[in-house]
């Protein structure tokens, strides 16, 4: 289910792309049940939705569409018009070496170079 905030971004973006008088766009008397459809569309799609992320996400799918828009869209146009979800950021925790730690990489690193050495002919 779409959290608060993406839901209100997709009508929103609805309201906006019904301004734009587009060809088929839905009667006023069929705007409600448009929405309601759109809605239930969204909910069901097989993903975990985002507040944050897909707010934005949708909003960049709406614009791409409204930048060429000749017709009312369906909810399969701005689907695959969403942006790919960018990869999760992966935070390092700090890590400092012991000295052990440290001369033990030094001697492994010899180790590979004598290795690298050995194989080189010159």
């Amino acid at each position: 289910m779409m959290p608060p905030e993406v839901n209100n971004t997709l009508v929103e973006c609805l309201q906006y792309t019904l301004t734009l008088r587009l060809a088929y766009a839905p009667a006023a008397d069929a705007i409600e049940g448009t929405m309601m459809a759109w809605q239930t569309t969204f909910d069901n799609l097989p993903w975990a939705w985002d507040e944050e992320r897909d707010s934005q996400r949708l909003k960049q799918a709406f614009a791409t569409f409204w930048a060429n828009a000749e017709r009312f869209p369906t909810p399969r146009l701005i689907i695959d018009s969403l942006p790919p979800v960018p990869p999760p950021t992966v935070k390092l925790l700090p890590h400092k070496p012991t000295p052990e730690q440290m001369a033990a990489n030094r001697n492994r690193l010899q180790q590979l170079l004598k290795i690298l050495s050995k194989g080189k002919t010159l």
